[in-house]
């Protein structure tokens, strides 16, 4: 099972996802699908965020949303397209996620398995 400690204030960040494409050439389109679903246990509202990344370095502005006890379920989506800057024999792309609240600090979100992935198309 996969979880996410949730953190005060500070972000800390976890690779969700990751996937290696190989032969890319510069001027080749990425067009990235992310998605999978946290569950919140904790009995607090919980800050979900999320951002892809290209070689570790963030390609995509972050996008975040609360999962309130009453939800319980919140989905994890990015979707991003961004051009290669150069020729790569490999690169990764990752989803990144993290997780803040004040009152749920130092629990966990579980991430539901089975639900969740990253898919990667070069045009």
């Amino acid at each position: 099972m996969k979880e996410i400690k949730i953190q005060l204030s500070k972000r800390v960040y976890k690779k969700l996802y990751e996937v290696e494409v190989t032969d890319l050439k510069a001027g080749d389109i990425l067009t990235v699908m992310a998605s999978g679903q946290a569950t919140n246990d904790t009995g607090w509202n919980v800050m979900l965020g999320r951002f892809i990344t290209f070689n570790d370095k963030e390609v995509c502005e972050s996008a975040s949303s609360n999962i309130t006890p009453d939800m319980h379920h919140g989905a994890i989506d990015k979707y991003w397209m961004f051009p290669v800057d150069r020729d790569y024999a490999t690169a990764k792309v990752a989803l990144v996620i993290y997780a803040a609240s004040t009152r749920a600090h130092g629990m966990k979100l579980r991430i539901d398995q089975g639900r969740s992935g990253i898919a990667v198309r070069v045009n």
